[in-house]
Formats: structure tokens, sequence, C-alpha cells
């Protein structure tokens, strides 16, 4: 899927991606998992960051996100530095403002997922499969088996911003009331995320799966390959960040190279340039040339 924009046979390598799905994962329990995190010894990575670094904080979109699409993870996911439950709403008014946020600790309210100091890292996880098979059907106009594949997605992704919100919960006793769960999502899949469908397949099946990725799974990586990958196709607007430097080409569109490697090697150095082109080179499965 990633190189699907410089694919010579999109049709052909959207079938084989279905093709190894189906041969792959039956359900979350089989999903490839890195689950060794004891709260103690081991630890979340992304609580970790968070714990020692205390800078983090809500993206005023994702909550715009949240509220928009009615989606129900919005009023349960945020708190503030006393580790108390927060409103959507405040989520909005306090969080941090797109492109221009104040570079200190405490500042903002943050994730409840951030603290989830057991939550494991999803390798390939079941939820990003589903997503995968419905947006390969979609892009061959297999509406209704893309649909059956987004309710599992979404269904799936719930569980799991469940398992890292209650991780956060039970590692500080919170008794935060936590329920995403199975009904929930039907429900919101049911009379949200349906009638979106409907109206545009491809825009909800990257929508939701931008969501999914949400969390201290890990996956936000992947979230930034696939806006790369949207982007490179002219569908950015599938998923519509809000930051303004978007604008004045400010988005970055590849990492650059490391510190030590441009000082030691005049290769990289002159390859770095001045370190404008991670802003203007796409990677080479986007369209680049490296």
């Amino acid at each position: 899927m990633h190189t699907l924009k410089i694919s010579s046979d999109v049709d052909g390598d959207l079938t084989k991606v279905v093709d190894n799905i189906d041969k792959s994962f039956e359900s979350a329990d089989e999903e490839l998992i890195f689950n060794i995190y004891d709260g103690e010894a081991n630890i979340n990575p992304l609580f970790g960051y968070s714990n020692a670094r205390d800078g983090l904080g809500i993206s005023q979109s994702l909550a715009k996100k949240f509220k928009t699409l009615n989606d129900p993870r919005g009023e349960q996911a945020f708190m503030d530095y006393n580790f108390e439950a927060i409103s959507l709403e405040d989520a909005i008014a306090d969080g941090v403002p797109n492109g221009t946020p104040i570079q200190q600790q405490y500042t903002y309210p943050i994730s409840v997922a951030e603290y989830a100091t057991t939550a494991p890292t999803l390798l390939l996880s079941y939820h990003e499969l589903m997503f995968l098979k419905a947006e390969a059907l979609a892009r061959m106009n297999e509406d209704e088996d893309a649909k059956d594949a987004l309710k599992e997605a979404v269904i799936a992704a719930f569980a799991n911003l469940s398992r890292s919100l209650n991780s956060t919960n039970d590692s500080y006793g919170l008794g935060l009331s936590i329920d995403l769960s199975e009904d929930v999502a039907t429900d919101y899949f049911d009379n949200e995320v349906t009638p979106r469908f409907e109206t545009d397949a491809l825009k909800e099946i990257m929508l939701q799966k931008y969501l999914a990725f949400y969390g201290a799974s890990g996956e936000s990586t992947e979230a930034f390959n696939d806006y790369r990958r949207l982007k490179a196709m002219g569908e950015a607007d599938f998923i519509g960040l809000e930051n303004p430097l978007n604008a004045s080409n400010k988005f970055p569109l590849r990492f650059t190279y490391g510190n030590s490697d441009v000082s030691a090697n005049p290769s990289v150095k002159s390859a770095y340039g001045d370190g404008n082109y991670v802003y203007t080179e796409n990677v080479w499965w986007a369209g680049g040339t490296r």
C-alpha cells in the first residue's frame, strides 16, 4: 500500500493486499504485539517519555475532530496534569494550538493514554490490517465488503484504545469511567461512520484509521506514513491536518539525517545541505528519488 503511488499495476497490487490480509490475523488475539511491559522493570515507551519530560499536550485539531465526528473516544481520552478527566470542550479550548505551541512543561492538558505504563506496543495490529483491507476494497469500488472490514477495524481500534486508557486508570487508581466496548463502537459505526462512509467511503476509512492510531500503541509513525502517501496522491484532505505551517510548505515529508552522520560523513553532509529538503523531497515510495 505504501508504494501505490508508483505502482504499475494498482488493481493487481490492491488485490495482493486483500489476499495477503486474508492469510493473516483472524482477530486481535493473533496480532503482532510487543507485550512485556509490567510498569516497573519494563514500561511503555510513550509513558517513559511523558513521565520524564512532561512536555506533551492535546492537539486542538485532534480534539476538534473527535467533536465534529461525534466520536465517543473524545470524551474519555483527555485529562489535566492533576490526572483528572476533562471534557472534550475543555480539551478543545485549552489544547495545543496547532503550529504555535508554548514550549513549556505542564502547560496543556494531556492524553490519558500518555501514562499507560503497561500498554503494549503494536508492531502490526489487527485493526491496521482491517483498515488496509477496507482501503484496498474501497479503491476497487467494492464498498460493501470495504464497509464490513471498516467495521471490524473500528471495533478493534476502540478495544485497543480502551486497553491503553485502562492501563493508566488502573496504574494510577484514577477511577475514570472508560467504556469503549463493542456496543459503543458499533453504535458509533452505525450512526456516525456509516452515513459518512456512504458519502465518501475512502475518505472515511482513512480518517478513521488516522484516529485509530492515536494512543500509546506506537502506531503514530504509520499515521505519518499514511499522510505522506495520501499527500503524494492528492488525497491529504481525507485527514485534513490543521497546522498552518503546512500551507507554507513546512510539513516534513521525511526525517533528516542524524547529527553525527552529517558531521562525520562528507557525503551525508552534502546530501543534508541546509536540511530544508525534508519539506520538499518525497520519499521514494511517494514519488521522490531518495
